[in-house]
């Protein structure tokens, strides 16, 4: 496993000019609050602070934003693993 190009993938993610990519509206907020916790071996901890721009109507964490964390994480998480993209 390479620990520093899986830092390098889900930090370059958060580089992604939004107006260009409008379909990626979620991963732009989301990557730019993207804080790694641990890389090892099949297994990615991350955590990202939850703001009022990330919330729907009812106030709860879009649906949108959950997918897209999950996708960004679980890639990450595959790549350790020998998986690749």
């Amino acid at each position: 496993m390479e620990v520093e190009k899986v830092k390098r993938y889900l930090e370059s993610s958060a580089t992604i000019d939004g107006d260009k990519l409008p379909l990626r509206f979620f991963q732009r907020l989301i990557m730019h609050g993207l804080r790694v916790e641990l890389i090892e071996t099949n297994r990615v901890v991350c955590s990202f602070k939850v703001t009022p721009r990330l919330l729907n109507e009812g106030n709860y964490l879009h649906g949108g934003a959950v997918a897209t964390f999950l996708d960004m994480v679980s890639s990450a998480a595959i790549y350790t693993a020998g998986g690749g993209y």
